[in-house]
């Protein structure tokens, strides 16, 4: 007669529906952890990548921290750190006469994960591919290099 209860069938769909939500919640976070996982390993395989360029160039400096990358070249220094966001990189120069080079390296989903290098001139953002046209202009504004 317990079965007969009036409620039961709507405590059991309350029910339900609490472990339907439960499990989409472990879900998402689930993958979210996964993509933020994913996007740590390209970060640091980007820093890997900066490292073996400047290392390539020949008279750019680099250290390498837990932190990021210090890129130095007669008395300019770029930081590429990790940022807050997973996946994402900040870009931080001084030295120099011009005011400090700030700006962040993420990959850009809208062009097929590609790494792109954002930075604020004249009170608007730019964007750049990083690859060719972002590094240039990250090496150029940051460090002071001559555009080739």
């Amino acid at each position: 007669m317990a079965e007969d209860r009036p409620g039961r069938g709507l405590a059991a769909r309350f029910r339900q529906a609490h472990a339907d939500k439960q499990a989409q919640k472990e879900a998402e976070a689930h993958q979210r952890a996964r993509l933020d996982e994913a996007a740590q390993a390209a970060a640091a395989s980007l820093l890997v990548e900066l490292t073996q360029i400047c290392r390539d160039l020949g008279f750019v400096k680099v250290r390498a921290s837990k932190e990021g990358l210090l890129l130095a070249h007669q008395g300019r220094e770029v930081a590429v750190r990790v940022g807050d966001v997973p996946g994402q990189l900040e870009v931080a120069g001084t030295g120099g006469e011009q005011a400090a080079f700030l700006g962040r390296l993420y990959q850009e989903a809208a062009i097929g994960a590609k790494w792109v290098l954002a930075f604020d001139r004249r009170r608007q953002e730019v964007r750049l591919p990083l690859f060719d046209a972002g590094l240039e202009e990250l090496l150029v504004q940051g460090l002071g290099l001559e555009r080739p």
